[in-house]
């Protein structure tokens, strides 16, 4: 194999662990964010239901 071949495959490999690196920012980002509205929501709803028997 040539040195310009080998050169071709490293770069190929070093830009594909790359996008793994940035699928996993992202998807850490994501969950995050999930989460994060997850919490938002439960607190809504125990906010909401609190609101509901003060009224009754």
């Amino acid at each position: 194999m040539s040195k310009r071949e080998t050169f071709e495959i490293e770069s190929m490999e070093s830009i594909l662990s790359k996008n793994d690196e940035h699928i996993r920012a992202i998807k850490d980002i994501n969950d995050a964010h999930y989460t994060e509205l997850q919490h938002k929501k439960k607190a809504i709803i125990i906010t909401y239901g609190c609101q509901m028997n003060e009224q009754t």
